[in-house]
């Protein structure tokens, strides 16, 4: 498999078809041997069932070229799970595709869940690569990498670039440094500033408008005429640093693509390489990206599953109707619980009081600030508990 990857635009090999195909045929009988749970609802929605949506999904898969990107995402994972290295079950969109479950990629079935949409994670009308986030064990996430170094080559794998930019208040901050204006002052001003999201055409500038709409920062900009420098700033690149997950994997030496920086590593004295493109840039010229983040969720499990003998495998088996754990986030004990143990999350999980998998599902959905604020999580308590009735939209979405 060390030359499934395709830089440039993506094409489909026989080769990589043929292999993928016979992946799944092993991931299948894999998942029969090892999750009860899949042979259970195999049994329940028959072969039949199974059968065409495998066939439509590789169908989108390869007929896009995706080949290569899978056999790269289902190796490394596959590596990482067979060497006792903690990897999330699934997170995002990737969990709506039954080829990536098959692929040991992702440990959800989504033949399970059919409100979970595969156009969400590959749709026809879309040409780039489908975005597979990974959870790795944080102890651990650099064995993956160092593995795949070892079958690409050290000259062939990469971290990808993030570059900082200037916001308001990071702007007044160098500007206050530069000038010995007052911390007081500078403070001020930033205690104004109305932070805009990065959808917002005016998010790089918030402080053109912070000094125009606040008498207050126009008194500070008066005694310190050089506080209005920092408009200058604001929407400029700040820095490079290195991006926390992505790793870039090619067929050709990654510097006879672009140039590579040396930058200190965070928490270490050691070095570390990083490539001068963000993730846009780097798919946009034929880099292979993935998303590899260590998580200290997944190296406490794993921390955890050796102090009491329990085999990686045999946690992915545990059912998701689990008595115990159901009933530890009906009483809200949620310490420890990646995305749950928040505040906000934390307060709708005990006002739904959650009965089973999907109203978990829905929990991490409406602790999103849109449902928040637009009061739809309220709306699906009350409804929950039949304070009120629910809105019945379409046949579609009503089930």
């Amino acid at each position: 498999m060390g030359d499934a990857i395709s830089r440039g635009n993506l094409q489909a090999s026989p080769e990589h078809m043929k292999l993928l195909r016979h992946w799944v045929k092993q991931g299948w009988k894999f998942r029969k041997e090892h999750n009860p749970s899949f042979a259970e609802d195999l049994k329940r929605q028959g072969f039949k069932a199974y059968k065409e949506r495998l066939n439509y999904e590789l169908g989108q898969i390869q007929g896009k070229g995706f080949d290569s990107y899978f056999l790269m995402l289902s190796d490394a994972v596959r590596w990482a799970k067979d060497n006792r290295i903690p990897v999330g079950p699934a997170r995002g969109s990737a969990a709506a595709s039954l080829v990536a479950y098959l692929l040991r990629i992702t440990e959800i079935n989504p033949m399970q869940f059919p409100t979970m949409l595969f156009a969400r994670f590959i749709d026809p009308n879309r040409l780039d690569l489908p975005d597979v986030d990974l959870d790795f064990a944080d102890d651990r996430r650099d064995e993956v990498r160092k593995y795949l170094v070892s079958k690409y080559g050290a000259d062939r794998v990469g971290n990808i670039g993030n570059f900082t930019r200037y916001r308001g208040k990071n702007s007044i901050d160098d500007i206050a440094r530069v000038y010995r204006i007052p911390k007081w002052a500078a403070e001020g001003v930033k205690g104004l500033i109305v932070e805009r999201s990065g959808g917002d055409a005016r998010q790089s500038e918030s402080l053109s408008d912070t000094f125009e709409m606040f008498e207050k920062a126009k008194e500070f900009a008066e005694m310190f005429p050089n506080l209005r420098k920092a408009e200058l700033l604001e929407g400029n690149y700040r820095g490079l640093g290195v991006h926390a997950a992505g790793i870039v994997i090619s067929n050709t030496p990654i510097d006879e693509t672009c140039a590579v920086y040396t930058r200190p590593k965070a928490g270490s004295d050691e070095p570390v390489s990083v490539i001068a493109y963000d993730k846009k840039d780097s798919e946009y010229l034929g880099l292979l990206k993935a998303d590899f983040l260590g998580l200290t969720t997944m190296g406490m499990i794993g921390r955890a599953l050796d102090m009491i003998g329990m085999e990686l495998q045999d946690l992915y088996k545990i059912p998701i109707t689990e008595p115990e754990t159901l009933k530890a986030f009906k009483e809200n004990n949620l310490v420890g619980v990646f995305q749950f143990e928040g505040r906000a999350t934390t307060i709708i999980n005990r006002d739904v009081s959650p009965d089973n998998f999907s109203h978990l599902a829905d929990i991490n959905a409406l602790s999103r600030p849109g449902p928040l604020f637009s009061g739809m999580t309220a709306k699906y308590v009350a409804v929950k508990h039949g304070r009120e009735e629910p809105e019945r939209l379409h046949p579609v979405v009503d089930a």
